[in-house]
């Protein structure tokens, strides 16, 4: 491949952002999205402009309509985050679930095509035992608890959370490889010979020898770099496997089980968070 030729720059999907998965968090969203709710709106935009008329026109119907409004929005309100907050919860985690089950089967898609093409195969074999570790997860989960459980889908877009920041680091993997793919280190290492110049040697500050050390250069640190993201992924790839073994040894049943599961996921949670936040441009690669 001729050193000189240019690829273009490959733009792959934003990440997606980290969830809060905590009870906290989902309490939150529900009384958000309750509060939202056009049944909640409407009736209290109603009661106040029911208010409005009332006191300016003394119309007893705006204080009937102000009062009724209220009632209604804020009934409707008071019943989605009370009585229904767990359908409400798990109507949330579902979306959640949703938006991420898209991009998990579909990043793969494309990551093993990108890589493949790259030579890469490291990188397929990533995509395989990623796939395959968050299958067993999924398994212990479901083993442990209904689907239908908020408990479930709270673990399980934990561990989802996990495998997608993993497909996301590939990205980058990929992103790097495809930037000095046009670099070929043959041709390099030809006209190196040809120049004269032999490793060990002072290497001049200018002229072509300087050029082609310093492509020689982005190529050898953009081939760290993949390495790098690649040892975060294998870390990634153990927690899914410890996580999967102590949550395949706790009993739901008992007292301490629910405070050794929380405390697994949280962990697997906390990983994602962190490893989140590895971004490529932080290395500098010149």
């Amino acid at each position: 491949m001729s050193d000189d030729a240019q690829l273009p720059s490959v733009a792959h999907p934003a990440p997606l952002a980290i969830a809060d998965y905590s009870p906290q968090a989902i309490r939150r969203a529900v009384i958000r999205n309750a509060a939202q709710s056009p049944w909640t709106l409407y009736p209290l935009v109603i009661g106040i402009l029911g208010g409005v008329a009332g006191a300016l026109f003394s119309l007893a119907e705006g204080w009937i309509a102000c009062g009724l409004g209220v009632v209604g929005g804020l009934s409707y309100w008071g019943v989605q985050i009370s009585v229904r907050h767990n359908a409400n919860a798990h109507h949330y985690l579902a979306a959640l679930h949703e938006q991420r089950r898209a991009h998990r089967l579909e990043a793969p898609k494309r990551l093993r095509q990108t890589l493949t093409e790259l030579n890469y195969l490291a990188g397929v074999e990533q995509l395989d035992k990623l796939d395959a570790k968050f299958s067993s997860l999924k398994q212990v989960l479901e083993s442990k608890f209904s689907p239908q459980e908020i408990t479930y889908s709270r673990y399980l877009g934990m561990a989802e959370q996990v495998h997608l920041a993993a497909l996301d680091r590939l990205e980058d993997v990929a992103s790097v490889l495809l930037s000095v793919r046009s670099i070929d280190p043959a041709y390099i290492q030809r006209r190196l010979d040809e120049l004269g110049y032999s490793e060990g040697q002072e290497p001049p500050a200018e002229g072509d020898v300087a050029a082609l050390l310093a492509r020689m250069a982005l190529l050898h640190k953009s081939q760290e770099t993949a390495l790098e993201i690649s040892r975060v992924n294998e870390q990634a790839m153990t927690a899914l496997d410890l996580t999967a073994v102590k949550l395949a040894n706790i009993r739901t049943r008992q007292g301490r089980a629910a405070i050794d599961m929380e405390t697994a996921m949280t962990e697997l949670a906390a990983l994602a968070e962190r490893s989140h936040l590895y971004q490529v441009h932080d290395r500098t690669i010149s």
